[in-house]
């Protein structure tokens, strides 16, 4: 049996930890390896040990260091890697090369100007694509393994790799706290739980695992009434920090120096030429600028005078991205001007709303004053304090739930990194569980006469909420993930009466008891989509009506009773296109309309 042949992109610390030993295991099963390192720290390690016998290794770093050595006189065209890797453009990936257009030399932490000149990004990627033929052509894998795909290289190889029929696997976060994921693209739109999700989302299936996902969304809510207090790691002690914490921190850089100035190695190790000063690389004064602009930035965040929470009426929350990272420069490269992005969304709110932002409680003593001070002087921003729980800021956000309720975008420009959801609940939280409310209506009525009487008991209960939630036809989204439109509607009417009569005479007693649940759900979309993954239209009524009626009549000469209970459970439900819907970036439309 011939051999697997797997490549390995060996990244930084995860290579050292994880990628070696997944090594030693694969060579025990006889498996044939070769590696990309990233970072020479790791690149030298990968190199010098004995465990395992690569057949192939080729470092990053060497490549960025000097991409035109690497390429020796070779060229492609952008149009021909393009078309190699499946892609309308490079470009929108090498947004996602933070030491290339990016500069950490010119501000603490990071600046948005470009770091090197276009030509030479454009060795680097000619460079990478050079590497990726060179691996798929000598050491012809069967298999291409990597931590994550989190930068350039790494989706390069994946796709070219795609393109000639090899498939690669990284991980991805599943939103569930400690628990990844396997996928088998950089955009993480392929693999086993991708692949799985979509069909639960297509289909009429039921993951067994439904209540537990439920009830851990339940649990997640509840914990997001604690305020966020994971802060940066750049020179910030412990929440509790002793004095010994503090000190240490204080002397911190000044140790780093030390070792700077008495170890050549350090100070060359990490130490590309055509890039500069890095994160990786900081010589002793960038170390001090470091650690004291982030004391400064902390502090400016930490006594900023925020706009007050109580003045915002309706608001649209914005969390803003931990930048640069790959989760907004690979996914959602269109997107990586988070100034912009919301200067466009605050335009395009409707009515009174305005767009409120909270500062990543990761960015927190990173980002520069001047940064959140653009968003607190855009029009319809509004900067809130970091440290207010997502709890509260959600609650705030939330649409207001009425009988007539409509959620909708009217009109103009949208765009998100992420998802865009335009959603109406009633009687549902927001993790899409019911609540169990309603209308309840009871009646109870009693009568006794010596000649004569009458008693009755009407009771009239009725759940009817109408929703619309829309994308009107002026409307044109712009999403890195899916677009859901959902009305969600629990409707329960309960009319209950209990009418007793007695007398010696003559009696009589009637139960009247009506419940009603009806009302309108809608959901459709009408605008336009230009980017995003799939648009899912949802339109869900759980309409429930119970009426109970019961009398009991007795009397000495004659009684007479009666009982009449009606219920009526009759929803409008529907989910639909619009005729002037234009679809351009959508992988595929599914509309659902459901009700009991």
């Amino acid at each position: 049996m011939k051999p697997l042949r797997v490549l390995i992109l060996q990244q930084r610390g995860w290579g050292l930890k994880f990628g070696h030993f997944i090594a030693r295991r694969l060579q025990a099963q006889g498996c044939k390896l070769a590696a990309m390192t990233f970072k020479r720290s790791t690149h030298e390690f990968m190199t010098r040990q004995d465990e395992v016998d690569y057949e192939m290794i080729i470092g990053h770093d060497e490549i960025m260091d000097d991409p035109h050595h690497h390429l020796a006189g070779e060229t492609f065209s952008l149009e021909n890697i393009a078309e190699d890797l499946g892609l309308e453009s490079v470009w929108p990936l090498i947004a996602a090369l933070r030491n290339h257009v990016r500069s950490y030399g010119d501000k603490f932490f990071y600046s948005f100007r470009q770091n090197v000149s276009d030509e030479d990004i454009i060795a680097y990627v000619m460079a990478i694509h050079k590497c990726a033929r060179r691996f798929l052509s000598e050491f012809q894998p069967d298999l291409i393994i990597t931590s994550t795909f989190v930068s350039y290289a790494h989706a390069a190889l994946g796709l070219y790799g795609e393109r000639k029929g090899i498939p690669s696997i990284g991980t991805t976060d599943t939103k569930v706290r400690g628990i990844s994921c396997f996928t088998n693209r950089y955009d993480e739109t392929t693999g086993s739980f991708i692949e799985r999700i979509d069909e639960l989302n297509e289909g009429p299936d039921e993951s067994p695992s439904l209540g537990r996902a439920r009830e851990y969304i339940r649990e997640a809510r509840a914990s997001l009434q604690r305020p966020a207090g994971d802060y940066a790691s750049f020179g910030k002690p412990p929440a509790a920090a002793s004095i010994a914490d503090l000190i240490k921190n204080e002397i911190r850089p000044y140790y780093y120096i030390l070792k700077w100035l008495t170890s050549a190695q350090r100070r060359s190790t990490n130490r590309h030429r055509a890039l500069g000063i890095t994160q990786d690389f900081r010589p002793p004064l960038c170390q001090l600028r470091d650690h004291y602009c982030f004391k400064k930035h902390k502090r400016f965040s930490d006594t900023y005078d925020y706009y007050p929470l109580d003045r915002i009426s309706k608001a649209v929350y914005f969390p803003l991205q931990y930048q640069p990272e790959s989760t907004i420069d690979m996914l959602a490269p269109f997107f990586t001007n988070q100034i912009e992005v919301a200067r466009l969304a605050a335009m395009a709110l409707p009515g009174d709303y305005t767009l409120m932002v909270k500062e990543h409680p990761s960015m927190v003593g990173l980002r520069p004053p001047s940064y959140l001070e653009k968003f607190a002087r855009s029009p319809n921003v509004k900067i809130v304090d970091y440290r207010l729980s997502s709890e509260t800021l959600l609650k705030k956000a939330d649409a207001v739930i009425t009988p007539d309720m409509d959620t909708y975008i009217s009109g103009g420009n949208i765009f998100a990194g992420g998802g865009i959801i335009v959603r109406s609940l009633h009687n549902y939280d927001w993790g899409e569980t019911k609540i169990e409310k309603g209308a309840d209506a009871f009646a109870e009525a009693s009568g006794g006469s010596l000649i004569g009487g009458g008693t009755g008991a009407d009771a009239t209960a009725e759940a009817s909420a109408d929703m619309d939630t829309y994308v009107g036809s002026g409307a044109t989204l712009n999403a890195g993930y899916g677009i859901m439109i959902t009305s969600l509607a629990n409707n329960d009417a309960i009319a209950e009466t209990d009418n007793f009569s007695a007398g010696s005479g003559v009696s009589v007693g009637a139960s009247l008891a009506d419940a009603t649940a009806s009302g309108t759900v809608k959901a459709h979309m009408d605008g336009a989509v230009n980017s995003g993954r799939n648009l899912s239209i949802t339109a869900l009524a759980n309409n429930d009506a119970d009426a109970y009626a019961e009398a009991l009549g007795g009397g000495g000469a004659a009684a007479g009773t009666g009982a009449n209970a009606t219920s009526i459970a009759s929803p409008t439900v529907k989910a639909y296109i619009g005729n002037s819907l234009t679809l351009r970036g959508a992988s595929y439309v599914l509309t659902r309309y459901m009700t009991n």
